[in-house]
Parts: C-alpha cells; structure tokens; sequence
C-alpha cells in the first residue's frame, strides 16, 4: 500500500517520494547500516529496526536521502505507554545529519512516520525527547516532563 498525505505524495515503484531535494525512502539496506552506525554512535546499541516486539508490529525505518546521500532518519519500537503495561508504537529514534538540520528534514521524517502508522491502523504514537517544541508544532501533546526530556503522544480515529 503507497505511503500517502503527509509529504504530499504518494511513494513510487522504488520506494521513494520526492519532497523538494529530498527524497523519503521506507526499504533501504545500504542506508539502514549507514543510519544504524548513526544511531549506534550517538547512543549505544538500539533494538532491531523492525518486526514484531512486544505484540506489536514495528515497521521499518523511513529515510531522508538527497541524491543518494542519507541526510537522516527515523526508526520505531514497541514500550508500555505511560501508566500502563499495554504495549504501543513509539518512536525510538530521529536522527538528521548536521549538515541536513533546520531544514524541515525532521518534520518531513515525523510526518512520514505519522503516515506509516496511520495506514498500520495505530491508534496512537508516543516519543521520548529532548526537543518537544519539533513535534508540538506537529499537534503531538505532552503527556510527562521527566527530566530534561518529556513524553508526548499523537492520536488519530479517537
């Protein structure tokens, strides 16, 4: 099923939407290494990027590439949502380039990831992160201030 809405678009044969110079790709494995040495850099070991955890089904992670160039990414897991044992989709992980940042290249990936868990019937989606103000300006809500971090969710159908 093609990826549709949030970058204004619909994903081609190969996987990819154009947005701009940008281009998003859902299925990538010269990318996903380079993004999982990325993610493995800045914050140690991380879960598998996809498949089944904890009952819930973990889609792949989404790309920014321009011209061939990973710019960033976005990868997912499954976690108990605040005050509960249920398990839900959360985004584990946001990562862009510094050379690619402050370029809307973030919201792009976080739409993206909205849209993929939308078409995956999610009901809702959480983060952890130190930089609430990118996703608040998306209409995620705050859920926890902890620390210098906080907990936020995103809600559709509900």
């Amino acid at each position: 099923m093609p990826l549709r809405g949030a970058l204004g678009g619909a994903l081609g044969t190969q996987g990819y939407w154009n947005v701009s110079s940008i281009v998003i790709s859902t299925a990538d494995g010269k990318h996903l290494e380079q993004f999982r040495e990325w993610v493995e850099n800045e914050w140690g070991v991380v879960d598998s990027f996809e498949g089944k955890v904890g009952g819930v089904l973990v889609p792949a992670p989404i790309f920014a590439v321009e011209e061939n160039v990973l710019a960033g990414g976005i990868g997912f897991t499954s976690a108990a949502k605040p005050q509960s044992v249920e398990s839900v989709l959360w985004i584990n992980v946001l990562l862009v380039a510094p050379k690619y940042r402050h370029m809307g290249i973030g919201s792009q990936l976080v739409q993206a990831a909205e849209e993929v868990a939308c078409q995956l019937d999610v009901k809702e989606m959480y983060v952890y992160t130190h930089i609430p103000e990118l996703y608040q300006k998306l209409d995620w809500v705050l859920i926890n201030d902890i620390d210098e971090s906080v907990v936020l969710k995103k809600c559709w159908g509900r």
